[in-house]
């Protein structure tokens, strides 16, 4: 559907997953006409993408390992105030690696429900820290790295010292955890995410449309790689 051309589609399902993604495309500048019952016309010709939202079925795979000098800053929002319940999290980033030597060694920021109501929480190597949040709908701004996490200024949390190793790749929008994906965030939205060596930028990932095929992913604009969705959504 993302073309400027304008596509007419009939015997469209009038159900909740179907009417979402319709939404999602009109968030983001895509022209929606409804003609009838069933019959859309879309035309995306001033694509809007400040953002991307997940659907709880896609991820990126950035093909970054990270180590202990990795500092990430991830600017973000979620596309309602709903809280999240215990058995989801949205992810804003995630790595998670057990298999090797026995430890756990992660690089994690994701918004979580607990028997004590919701929760920010944020990972670096064995360290886990966590704070209270009130979810809502306005952008934030995370930075992490192997000393602290730093959220909107409005707290920050340090890390126990580690050891570090992690060969697993850091995922946006769900976890990577031992080479599987692991909790999908739905109706988070990443605006974009930029990973450091110490004090040097080694990626930066912005929403993007890939002009050849209309695929929706993130560039990394300091290579010029263009990563696609690699789930199913």
């Amino acid at each position: 559907l993302l073309t400027p051309e304008k596509v007419t589609i009939e015997n469209i399902p009038d159900i909740a997953d179907v009417n979402n993604l319709i939404t999602q495309l009109m968030n983001m500048g895509v022209s929606v006409t409804r003609n009838g019952v069933g019959c859309y016309t879309f035309q995306a010709n001033e694509i809007n993408l400040d953002y991307i939202e997940s659907d709880g079925a896609s991820y990126i795979d950035t093909g970054i390992i990270p180590s202990a000098t990795t500092r990430i800053t991830a600017r973000f929002k979620l596309a309602t105030a709903a809280a999240v319940n215990r058995a989801e999290r949205q992810y804003v980033f995630g790595t998670y690696d057990i298999e090797n030597g026995g430890a756990e060694s992660r690089v994690q920021f994701y918004y979580g429900g607990s028997d004590s109501g919701q929760r920010a929480f944020a990972g670096f190597g064995a360290s886990t820290q966590y704070a209270a949040i009130t979810p809502d709908a306005d952008e934030h701004l995370v930075t992490m790295n192997a000393d602290r996490v730093v959220f909107d200024d409005a707290w920050t949390k340090t890390f126990d010292s580690i050891v570090f190793t992690n060969p697993r790749p850091i995922y946006l929008f769900a976890c990577n955890e031992d080479g599987s994906v692991d909790h999908y965030s739905n109706g988070l939205q990443i605006e974009a995410v930029s990973v450091y060596d110490g004090n040097t930028r080694i990626a930066r990932f912005v929403p993007a449309i890939r002009k050849m095929d209309g695929a929706v992913g993130m560039l990394d604009e300091d290579s010029g790689t263009f990563h696609v969705n690699q789930g199913t959504g």
